[in-house]
């Protein structure tokens, strides 16, 4: 069965909530924490926190009063306006520094890294590891080893390994 939600939006300007008409002739209307508790005492289901100037001022959301709101609410919790990126949306959870290079940005370049690990762990096996592997492996010594540092041999038309199909 599908119920009615309350779902109460503030518009935040420089930190303050605000009311106008199409966001025109706005007025202060109170600390963005203190409207949020109230509206969630008096049974709001939800609480939507728009920070309706950030995206237009190419700016971050303001994290501290996020955070102030967030504290005294137990109810559903939306932040908008000013999150462009991950980052912006993990600092918006509280989420630290380190926090967000070990849960973000680690986990995107982890493929590049350890790509870039096996190539030189390849490159070492290639230049150093596998001739001496095959060069200390028999107690007789190999006869013909190529390792890439040979220059290659070129064989004459006639010659009596060349065939071509004549």
């Amino acid at each position: 069965m599908l119920t009615r939600r309350i779902i109460a939006c503030l518009d935040v300007d420089a930190g303050r909530v605000v009311k106008g008409t199409k966001f025109l002739n706005l007025r202060d209307a109170g600390d963005p924490s203190e409207l949020a508790r109230a509206h969630a005492e008096s049974g709001a289901d939800e609480i939507v926190l728009l920070d309706i100037s950030a995206t237009h001022e190419k700016r971050a959301i303001l994290i501290d009063t996020v955070k102030r709101a967030a504290r005294d609410l137990f109810i559903p919790f939306t932040v908008g306006g000013g999150v462009r990126t991950l980052e912006d949306a993990a600092f918006t959870e509280g989420c630290s520094q380190i926090g967000a290079f070990l849960r973000i940005a680690l986990p995107l370049v982890a493929p590049g890294l350890v790509a870039s690990t096996l190539f030189c762990v390849m490159f070492s096996w290639n230049d150093f590891l596998y001739p001496a592997f095959l060069t200390t492996a028999s107690t007789k010594p190999l006869s013909g080893l190529g390792c890439g540092s040979q220059t290659p041999t070129v064989m004459k038309p006639g010659s009596p390994n060349i065939s071509l199909g004549r």
